[in-house]
């Protein structure tokens, strides 16, 4: 489930982020943890979910973190209007800037930088509203666990779109505070997150309440197992919720490796309680430990995704989990219909679901296709036209 011991004061403390930056290509255009882990349950047949555990690259050359100030604009337009690259993943130019880390404000644009940070996160916004982050390739960030690539505290309206990050503890990390609206992360591509626990996202959204909030179109390609501690959960949604009429939207994007976590994986929503979710349509091979999981909350949509895993790794265990963790927390109103699952786990049998009837009925359980042989590597190569 990926998520942390750290207490979120702590990850406040990181807003004392110097802006160190090089002018570059401006974008004119303003735009618009954690916990303790749940206790730990000897699952014992191959058919459970583990419980919780403590337990390619992008160029990312060093940067001289004393030049002047970033690239930003304040144009005024929209954030779905600033992004631009179609169906690109990743960015759209090939020239960028060296800089260190920056600060971000309120209606800025950060665009045309390659950016690294020695100690810390190599972008830090604090209270910020119409803010873009795009175009850039973000990382090295610091060693350790507060080495994010963008990492944010209280946030609304943001856009992270077209970015290549690599060596990254997280690519995007998200305190609300129990707010927050249109957090967007799309069309970024991911390698080498490398945690360590309780970081290793591509996405985690912590405490988030709100609309507007979506991951679509990324792309986190990792290795089997992963650089360093390798990714914990590539996307977690920790604590947070969407709108019975907004659900956070996580669709399109394509998963590819894990380990050497024993506890993270693919998607996860509902750690620690969470609400109204919509999972559909993500490409996943050999993710980790699992390949999607509920494990808790109530009213997620899990639909049309695929999940191909059919190596034998060390930390291989079940590709799809329904399974309520957090205790005295509800769970239920979830629908889990018209996926495609092949999984192995760490024995070589196959383990494809597992549904811990702790939460309720589960419509469109019997819809779904386990075991589907027809499931295959070329997946990964596939595009989705919804993210042209």
């Amino acid at each position: 489930m990926g998520i942390s011991n750290e207490p979120a004061e702590q990850s406040v403390s990181r807003a004392a982020v110097a802006v160190a930056a090089a002018l570059a290509v401006v974008l004119v255009a303003s735009c618009s943890d954690d916990a303790p882990a749940p206790p730990v349950t000897d699952a014992g047949a191959l058919d459970a979910a583990r419980p919780r555990a403590d337990g390619g690259a992008v160029d990312g050359a060093t940067v001289d973190a004393g030049a002047p100030d970033a690239a930003r604009g304040d144009a005024g337009l929209p954030v779905a209007d600033a992004g631009g690259g179609g169906g690109v993943v990743g960015p759209t130019i090939t020239d960028f800037v060296p800089s260190g880390p920056i600060t971000v404000r309120t209606g800025e644009v950060i665009t045309g930088l390659r950016i690294s940070s020695p100690d810390g996160p190599c972008i830090h916004g604090s209270d910020v509203t119409d803010v873009q982050i795009t175009n850039n390739v973000i990382g090295p960030c610091g060693p350790t666990s507060e080495g994010v690539g963008v990492d944010l505290y209280v946030a609304s309206r943001v856009r992270v779109d077209h970015n290549a990050f690599d060596d990254v503890a997280s690519a995007l990390y998200v305190i609300g505070a129990g707010g927050g609206t249109d957090l967007v992360f799309d069309h970024n591509l991911a390698t080498r997150i490398r945690g360590p626990f309780p970081r290793g996202q591509l996405v985690q959204l912590n405490d988030v309440h709100g609309s507007g909030h979506r991951v679509l179109c990324n792309v986190s390609d990792q290795g089997a197992p992963g650089y360093l501690a390798g990714p914990e959960d590539h996307v977690n949604i920790f604590s947070s919720a969407g709108t019975a009429a907004s659900p956070i939207e996580i669709a399109f994007n394509k998963i590819r490796g894990g380990g050497p976590s024993t506890s993270g994986g693919g998607l996860l929503a509902g750690d620690n309680d969470s609400a109204y979710v919509d999972v559909h349509d993500n490409v996943l091979v050999n993710p980790g430990q699992y390949g999607l999981a509920i494990a808790g909350g109530h009213d997620f949509r899990y639909l049309r995704n695929r999940v191909y895993a059919p190596d034998v790794l060390a930390w291989s265990n079940v590709g799809l989990y329904v399974w309520n963790q957090t205790a005295g927390a509800p769970c239920y109103g979830h629908e889990v219909r018209d996926n495609r699952v092949f999984y192995r786990n760490a024995a070589g049998a196959e383990n494809h679901a597992w549904n811990a009837d702790n939460c309720g009925p589960v419509a469109g359980w019997a819809e779904n296709t386990w075991g589907d042989a027809t499931l295959g590597p070329a997946m990964w190569d596939e595009t989705f036209a919804a993210c042209e």
